[in-house]
């Protein structure tokens, strides 16, 4: 029931954002993982039901990236004289 309400608050506000922010994103995700998708504009409580996921997601992507490239220059600078 709080889920309902949290998802249909955001839905009643006039200017649809979220599902501007979000429909670059998905629509390139979309177009490289399911190319034979359509991509819809998402009213703003359904997006941020995906966005905040998918912003997760692309955080942690980014955190492994980062901890890859410096444990990897770390290794390079103790192999260093």
């Amino acid at each position: 029931m709080a889920l309902y309400f949290c998802r249909a608050s955001p839905d009643a506000t006039s200017p649809q954002v979220l599902g501007w922010i979000l429909f670059p994103i998905e629509f390139v995700l979309n177009a490289i993982f399911f190319p034979h998708a359509q991509t819809h504009v998402r009213g703003n409580g359904t997006a941020l039901f995906v966005l905040v996921p998918t912003l997760l997601a692309l955080y942690i992507v980014f955190l492994l990236i980062r901890a890859v490239v410096f444990r990897a220059f770390a290794v390079r600078q103790r192999r260093q004289p």
